[in-house]
């Protein structure tokens, strides 16, 4: 059964359509009752690990400061990325409460990002210390977890972001 906006008069919305193409959405009967005016269900989780995300490597920028056996150039490294993984997640927490309508895509592109500079980072290691073997095998192994992590993050999360219905439902304007 298709549906007429009642906005632009477009006359070819299916049942399973929500929004129009102009905009305006038709609340089926089990949405009604729900409140998605706030961010609510997984997306606190979203919140949470975008907070901790920016704490940890707030405090990674911290701790990196006073490492003297690292080479120059792992610091540098160490200190952009961080600060870019300090300011990107403070500014998704922004777009995400403000409920902008491209915070999903851009939470996407993120965990995207996250996965390729963990790679990066992974296949960088081998370089980098190659004099010093305990601390070789230590940095590996960190960057083997931080991919494992950043896979295992884009499994859960990219799905939820294009299938969920309270994502859909909350970053519609």
């Amino acid at each position: 059964m298709a549906w007429t906006c009642p906005s632009c008069g477009f006359g070819k919305n299916e049942d399973s359509v929500v929004r129009c193409l102009c905009g305006y959405e038709l609340p089926p009967a089990e949405y009604q009752n729900q409140n998605y005016e706030r961010v609510g269900g997984l997306l606190l989780l979203v919140a949470f690990g975008l907070s901790l995300t920016a704490l940890t490597n707030g405090i990674l920028i911290l701790r990196s400061a006073k490492v003297d056996y690292v080479p120059v150039i792992v610091i540098i490294i160490e200190w952009v990325s961080a600060l870019f993984y300090v300011a990107l997640p403070i500014i998704l927490l922004i777009i995400l409460f403000l409920k902008k309508r491209f915070f999903p895509k851009m939470m996407v592109s993120f965990l995207m990002l996250h996965l390729i500079v963990a790679i990066m980072a992974y296949f960088g290691w081998k370089y980098v210390y190659l004099r010093d073997a305990a601390i070789f095998e230590k940095s590996f192994f960190f960057a083997k977890c931080v991919v494992v992590s950043a896979v295992i993050g884009c499994c859960i999360w990219i799905p939820y972001f294009f299938i969920s219905e309270r994502v859909k439902r909350t970053f519609v304007r």
